[in-house]
This record gives structure tokens, C-alpha cells and sequence, in this order.
């Protein structure tokens, strides 16, 4: 596909169809009953790609990780994709959104993920449910936010 500047959303969604239904295949099927969840995370622009994979393809991931995520790039652009996430989400699974930064980080990326978590709020995602965010002391990241 086209890997270049400008096409997350078919970068995402090649990447769940060349991996996803072969990984499954190999695993037992789940016994509880429960809608199978698939995410993406990372730290920086991988908090962003995570950011991308969630907004852009929602029928395909429906958690996203979110460490210190550059979430100012492009003059703040990824909030514009806020528009994509809603609690009563046609795709049957609300959004999990796991938003995390080190005590280290500055002012600037504590508002940032601050404001990202409200807003996310405010499209009907549940605080400690659907979303959180989380800023670590000492300047590390939460190493048991996935437990969450």
C-alpha cells in the first residue's frame, strides 16, 4: 500500500487484515462470549498512530493507548478527529481510550492530554470506564495502565 505522509487510514487498515485475522487463527476462540477488542498504542507519534488507527478505521480498533502522544501535530490536527468517536458508536464497541504522560513532560503536553480527556468526555466517553488519562510521577509512565 501507500505508506506515505497522508494515508493512515489505509496504512491501519492494511495493517488489521494482513495480521489480525491470521493472529486469531492461531488463538482458541474466546469462551467468555464477549465482543473481541483490538487496539494499538504507543508513546509519542506511536500515541498518534494509535490516535490515527482509532479514528480512522473504528470498525477495525476500538482501544487505543495514548503515551505522551504528539497530539500537536499539524497545528493540533488530531483533534479534529474527535468528530469520529462517539459513545452510541455504530461499530457495537465504545471506544477504550488510555491517555498517559510522565511527570517529565511539560506544561504544554500535560494541557494537551488534559484537554483531549475531557473532550472525549464530552463525546459520551466515560471518565475511569471508556477513557482515562493519567500522569505519572517521576517523570516514567504508568506501567500498569494496560491493567486498567
Amino acid at each position: 500500500g501507500n505508506h506515505s505522509f497522508g494515508h493512515a487510514a489505509g496504512f491501519f487498515e492494511e495493517l488489521w487484515y494482513a495480521t489480525v485475522p491470521r493472529m486469531l487463527k492461531t488463538l482458541p476462540a474466546r469462551a467468555d462470549g464477549e465482543a473481541l477488542r483490538i487496539g494499538a498504542w504507543g508513546y509519542c507519534i506511536g500515541g498518534l498512530a494509535a490516535w490515527n488507527a482509532l479514528t480512522s478505521q473504528p470498525h477495525l480498533y476500538n482501544v487505543a493507548y495514548l503515551g505522551s502522544p504528539a497530539i500537536d501535530f499539524d497545528c493540533g490536527d488530531p483533534f479534529q478527529a474527535l468528530s469520529t468517536i462517539s459513545a452510541s458508536d455504530s461499530h457495537s464497541l465504545r471506544p477504550k481510550v488510555y491517555i498517559d504522560t510522565g511527570a517529565d513532560e511539560d506544561d504544554i503536553m500535560h494541557y494537551q492530554c488534559s484537554l483531549m480527556h475531557r473532550k472525549l468526555q464530552d463525546r459520551g466517553l466515560l471518565d475511569g470506564l471508556d477513557v482515562s488519562y493519567s500522569r505519572a510521577p517521576f517523570g516514567s509512565h504508568q506501567s500498569r495502565m494496560f491493567e486498567r
